[in-house]
């Protein structure tokens, strides 16, 4: 019985499956509890919803699929269609290619932004380290050392307290 229901997906459709009848299936439940505690028609109330519900019978369960699959196969075409929209999927029309191109400059001038600030950063916390350094080790120490020198006690300064 399991096997013939999880098969009737692949067979309603290409893309259509367990995964897309879950929204659906959500869905009808919570429209189905909203309905049976009067949610409509004002406050929910609790009561009516386990009266409405009581036992669960093959026929209810059996309507609550049917409702899930009729509306999972309304959906899916949408949520496939969104999906592809916020993926970024436009097509290879004129104005597909536009989109994407505008989209490509956007974030490449979001990466170099972030290129420039990381480098100005880095600049600003060379100069803090620096300092930091002139005042621990002293301005003779510090001018005197070569780069080996200098990147060992930089390392060691941002690794301790002091920095």
């Amino acid at each position: 019985m399991t096997e013939g229901a999880l098969a009737v997906g692949h067979r309603i459709g290409r893309y259509f499956g367990v995964v897309s009848m879950l929204p659906a299936l959500f869905l009808v439940l919570w429209s189905a509890a909203l309905i049976a505690s009067g949610a409509w028609r004002g406050r929910p109330r609790l009561e009516s919803l386990g009266a409405a519900f009581g036992q669960p019978t093959v026929a209810k369960v059996a309507w609550i699929l049917v409702l899930s699959l009729a509306t999972g196969l309304f959906l899916h075409p949408l949520q496939f269609a969104m999906t592809q929209v916020l993926e970024g999927y436009w097509g290879h029309s004129r104005i597909g290619r536009i989109l994407t191109g505008m989209r490509i400059d956007r974030y490449r001038r979001k990466q170099r932004e972030l290129e420039n600030r990381r480098a100005t950063i880095g600049d600003q916390l060379r100069e803090l380290v620096d300092a930091r350094l002139e005042l621990v080790w002293g301005k003779e120490h510090f001018g005197s050392w070569d780069d080996a020198t200098y990147e060992l006690n930089r390392r060691r300064l941002l690794m301790s307290e002091r920095g």
